[in-house]
């Protein structure tokens, strides 16, 4: 009976030592193909951010020349981006009723 004990034993033993490195590389697969995948990501989000930090600077250099500027030029400036606001929104609302059959 100890024979056979011992023999369980050591096969018990043997599988846990074979799980244990089957975990570790399975672990360490899934930790390679993540850091690839967030490689991937990253090489997609840094001309995103590139240009926004752009966009950054160049909203302060507007903020900065709208400061610098008089008041009735800063009047005059808030007129022309209104009456551009006040086209777009006209335009887009012309796009959406094209093609629509106001006689229904």
């Amino acid at each position: 009976m100890t024979g056979k004990y011992q023999k369980i034993r050591a096969l018990n033993e043997r599988e846990v030592k074979s799980c244990h490195i089957r975990d570790r590389d399975e672990k360490q697969a899934l930790i390679d193909r993540q850091l690839t995948e967030r490689q991937n990501i990253q090489d997609q989000v840094r001309p995103i951010h590139r240009k926004h930090q752009k966009l950054i600077v160049q909203l302060k250099k507007d903020v900065a020349m709208y400061l610098a500027m008089s008041e009735p030029d800063q009047k005059t400036l808030q007129d022309e981006l209104t009456q551009m606001d006040e086209e777009e929104r006209g335009q887009a609302k012309r796009g959406r009723n094209q093609g629509y059959d106001q006689e229904m």
